[in-house]
């Protein structure tokens, strides 16, 4: 998978590049959820994190178990203090 930032002019925006597995993951969503277009998938997940407010999201697994969903350590910043 591969999400490549690209710098900007200015605190206020961000491009991104989104390719390989990535792409093809937001394509996948954007199909099954329905949505008009890629970046009302992108969208509807910020609106979701931002809501979660950094406590993590709960699915549902196949037998109906709450699941808690974070993000991998390796998609965090490092708060190690050296």
């Amino acid at each position: 998978m591969a999400t490549i930032k690209q710098a900007t002019s200015n605190d206020e925006q961000l491009d991104l590049t989104i390719n390989n597995g990535d792409f093809i993951a937001l394509k996948d969503i954007v199909e099954k959820y329905s949505f008009k277009d890629e970046a009302s998938a992108i969208r509807f997940a910020l609106a979701l994190l931002s809501k979660s407010e950094g406590k993590g999201l709960y699915i549902k697994d196949e037998e109906g178990v709450k699941l808690r969903q974070v993000p991998g350590e390796s998609l965090l910043k490092d708060t190690k203090s050296s």
